[in-house]
């Protein structure tokens, strides 16, 4: 029989890397950075890790949930959840009033939402999904942290995984450029493929953009998986989940840095830079384990003094063994009140259940503390947590973009590439303040850049520090930063948490294509040959040991025939394999499937350390009688050729946007009887169209034999469904080929799919609001539109706020326009990419009364754009 071959997951854990600081008057302390991390096995559904989510100016934030099946069977029932949830919010309410429908979403006591959850509820064998949520409105500085559950069921057993999701306040303005936020770790088997989001966060000031932005990974065998399209348009202020796929071929640990750039930089259409540009890297770690305990903790918020309710945080062990319990906290300041619910608990593998633990202060004296987590007496983590209230004093948090970076030995990192962000939590200025690096190690040089921040960092006040690395010797080093400084003649000094660095002097060997299918014909005659590169994407030379090819059975198998490699490979230098599959006989009249892995072992760096490089691809032998042959899809009003060098794009102008894939039965003895394709898991947006004439759902049809019979299915993508899609306006359709069944006198059959590589690029609206979560006498909304060149036609409504405000908008932009009846404003965002409107606060309420104030966007009716969000709350209080 002729099966169909998929890659068994293994153990895949994936460590968001903590972004945290430290705080102290007059003397400054420090902690270490946690290392946690997600782990997925066979026949586990898992969450994607990802690292902390801006909530870019306070205003609440949408984000991306990417859920991964990396087992070999389906499965069902998927339900969303959160810890502390509720299917009713005064938020929630509004909506409702307004007319949008919030049925389905779920929201915690923090105010996250999980906005479309019924957008995943099946998931096939190796398939995925995407849902979106919201984070809470919050205050300068302020971070924190909510708890999603996910229950599913598979082969009739009840599973549960979680994912511990951050997010804490970003400001536009403070950094300029396109930059991801945060690190992480993925580990896991070799060869095996994870995911993970990093997110990115375009700076500057409103209305800004930035144009033939490209996310670039240093290793090719991480990839965009989904969220983002190179070439394409990001606005200030607006936040991309950008899924990557990670392929883990090496034995030994190594790393991979993601590193966004950009052409120019314009504010309504004017050029301000046409240089090149690049913006801060999301690190990827990689490091091989199994059996490992992992934990992941939420973010500590901003405490007020006296805490009323306690500050949670959720831990989950995202490993893959068991805790048996064990963790411990402990803090450098007998203020902070910890209760740990999570000492005993037995945190169990795969994230399948959680612990909490509470943070309160019960005095009236702002102040600060360094936590320390333990598990087992190992230092696990470390965050800060600063306590205010109204008292004047300044209180800073210093941050690292990143927690960890990696780089070699001789090499030098961008400029303006790592930044420490400063954001004044407390009630007073920090005055007369000084800046200081502190390199603990001599393994690298610290070179500082630039700086927006000033000697006076004020109450709520954002400024940043950015510089760069050059590596001079092999090892890990940290660097803080402490800013001294005085208030009503009191020191003080602030010190961040400490970016680690690791300078090295390794090779790695990094072969692709990834995801090769070798199909041969028994006719005889044909053979296929697959060329695979070789690249040494290391910092140090590769001394090559032996180059082989296994194969796990079937009666012929793929060799090679080629190997230009030679004894080494320099860093950055590229050599190439052959292998060939075939010719096979035509006597051979059954099907025969296995997997191969190409396997170079080789050493070198400091210290010389043995290492191994493997891809595995899947060879299928068609027997010469029963067979489909799957044909080239072809496109209407797609450009491209489907390929992953060239893959059919599309945009929200084109329409109708179709796929065409032919089947064909090309045996002269068998019919295809009950043949079906299987279309269940295609990508969401991507519909059969009525023109198919090949079966699928539960229908079944026979296609006879002798005369080239055949049958085409017809896709569409719709540009409806696709406003709504969860990973963004940049949306990656890439799928297998729908996978064939029939049956003959022999038995039952199927055929292998092959990968066909799809990009929809739409306009993206972002929305922020100048002033929000406090008291101010009005507030500005700002919209920028990026590649709005992709419509035809794009006009913004906002509306709303006729029951709340007592005076209609004011202060629009010239492409916007009032309508009096309700106070809607519609702006006309295709003739220019920007514009605003000013509301004014009410003053109906009394002074320490709050309102939520909804704002509701949409588009004209027959436009397409995703809305980045379709709603913000003006959070005033009088």
């Amino acid at each position: 029989m002729y099966k169909q071959i998929k890659n068994m997951a293994c153990s895949i854990i994936i460590t968001p890397l903590l972004l945290v600081s430290s705080l102290s008057a007059c003397s400054g302390s420090s902690g270490n950075t946690a290392t946690n991390t997600t782990s997925s096995t066979a026949s586990v559904v898992s969450i994607d890790a990802m690292t902390s989510v801006p909530v870019v100016n306070g205003s609440a934030t949408k984000g991306t949930l990417y859920i991964h099946n990396y087992g070999n069977k389906p499965v069902t029932s998927l339900s969303f959840g959160l810890k502390d949830a509720s299917t009713s919010s005064k938020l929630k309410s509004a909506l409702n009033a307004l007319g949008l429908s919030l049925s389905n979403s779920v929201v915690d006591k923090q105010g996250f939402y999980l906005n479309n959850p019924e957008l995943c509820t099946t998931l096939a064998a190796g398939a995925s999904c995407a849902i979106n949520f919201t984070t809470p409105a919050l205050t300068v500085g302020d971070r924190g942290n909510s708890l999603v559950t996910l229950n599913y069921k598979q082969n009739g057993k009840d599973y549960t995984t979680n994912q511990v999701v951050n997010y804490q306040y970003a400001s536009s303005s403070a950094l300029n450029g396109v930059n991801f936020t945060g690190s992480l770790t993925v580990s896991g088997v070799q060869k095996t493929t994870s995911h993970v989001v990093g997110y990115l966060l375009g700076g500057g000031v409103s209305g800004s953009k930035y144009s033939n932005v490209n996310v670039t990974a240093t290793s090719p065998t991480t990839t965009i998986s989904n969220g983002f399209i190179n070439g394409q348009e990001v606005a200030a202020g607006q936040v991309i989940a950008v899924e990557f796929a990670v392929a883990l071929q090496n034995d030994q640990k190594s790393f991979v840095n993601v590193v966004p750039s950009w052409a120019s930089h314009s504010s309504n259409k004017a050029t301000l830079d046409s240089s090149s540009n690049s913006g801060t890297a999301l690190t990827l770690n990689l490091t091989p384990a199994q059996n490992t305990v992992n934990l992941l903790f939420g973010n500590i918020p901003v405490l007020t003094a006296p805490t009323t309710s306690a500050a949670v945080i959720n831990v989950t062990n995202n490993g893959n063994s068991d805790s048996g319990g064990g963790l411990t906290v402990e803090t450098d300041n007998p203020d902070l009140t910890i209760t740990n619910n999570c000492s005993t608990t037995n945190l169990q593998a795969n994230a399948a259940n959680s612990c909490t633990i509470s943070f309160s202060v019960a005095g009236y004296t702002p102040g600060s503390a360094t936590v320390t987590f333990k598990q087992n007496s190992t230092d696990v983590g470390a965050q800060s947590v600063i306590w205010t209230n109204n008292t004047p004093v300044p209180a800073v948090y210093i941050q690292p973009n990143t927690s960890t970076i990696s780089f070699g030995k001789g090499q030098t990192t961008p400029n303006n590439s790592t930044v420490f962000t400063l954001t004044n939590v407390g009630k007073a200025p920090l005055n007369s303040t000084n800046y200081v690096p502190i390199n603990d190690a001599g393994f690298a040089n610290w070179v500082q850049d630039g700086s927006t921040c000033g000697s006076s960092l004020a109450p709520q006040g954002v400024c940043t520090i950015s510089g760069h690395f050059t590596g001079t010797n092999n090892g890990d080093g940290k660097l803080y930063y402490k800013a001294n400084g005085t208030y009503n003649s009191v020191n003080y000094s602030f010190v961040s948490l400490p970016l680690s660095y690791q300078v090295t002097s390794v090779p790695s060997l990094i072969i692709t294509p990834l995801n090769v299918n070798m199909t041969l014909l028994a006719n005889g005659i044909e053979s296929i040959v697959q060329q695979f590169s070789v690249n040494n994407s290391g910092t140090d030379a590769a001394i090559i040991n032996t180059t082989t090819l296994s194969t796990n059975g079937g009666t012929v198998t793929p060799t090679i025939t080629a190997n230009n490699c030679g004894n080494s490979i320099a860093v950055g230098q590229n050599c190439s394999i052959s292998v060939t599959y075939g010719p096979a006989a035509t006597s051979l009249s059954a099907n025969e499937s296995g997997v191969a892995n190409l396997n170079i072992s080789y050493h070198g760096g400091t210290p010389d350390t043995q290492r191994t490089a493997t891809d595995s691809f899947n060879y299928n032998l068609v027997g010469n009688d029963s067979t489909v042959i799957v044909g080239t899809p072809s496109a209407t009003n797609l450009s491209g050729s489907g390929t992953q060098v060239s893959p059919f794009s599309g945009n929200s102008k084109l329409n109708p946007m179709q796929i065409s894939i032919t089947y064909t039965n090309p045996s002269v003895n068998y019919p295809l009887t009950n043949f079906n394709l299987n279309t269940n898991g295609l990508p969401y947006g991507m519909t059969v169209d009525v023109a198919s004439t090949c079966p699928s759902g539960s229908a079944v049809a026979n296609i006879e034999s002798g005369a080239q019979n055949s049958c085409t299915l017809v896709l569409n993508l719709d540009r409806g469904l696709l406003t709504n899609a969860a990973s963004g306006g940049s949306v990656v359709l890439d799928f297998t080929t729908p996978t064939a069944t029939w049956t003959t006198p022999l038995g039952f059959y199927s055929s292998a799919g092959n990968q066909v590589y799809v990009n929809y690029l739409q306009p993206t609206v972002t929305f922020g609001l100048l002033n929000n979560n406090g008291n101010f006498e009005s507030t500005t909304l700002s919209m920028t539109a990026a590649n709005e060149s992709m419509a035809t036609s794009l006009n913004i409504n906002v509306s709303g706020v006729i029951n709340w405000l007592e005076s209609a908008p004011t202060n629009l932009s010239s492409n916007c326009n009032l309508n009096s009846s309700d106070n809607s404003v519609s702006c006309n965002l295709l003739s220019t990419a920007s514009g605003s409107i000013s509301y004014i606060m009410p003053n109906y309420l009394q002074t320490g009364e709050s309102a939520n104030i909804p704002l509701m966007f949409s588009v004209t009716n027959g436009e397409y754009a995703y809305l980045n969000p379709s709603y913000l709350f003006i959070n005033y209080i009088k």
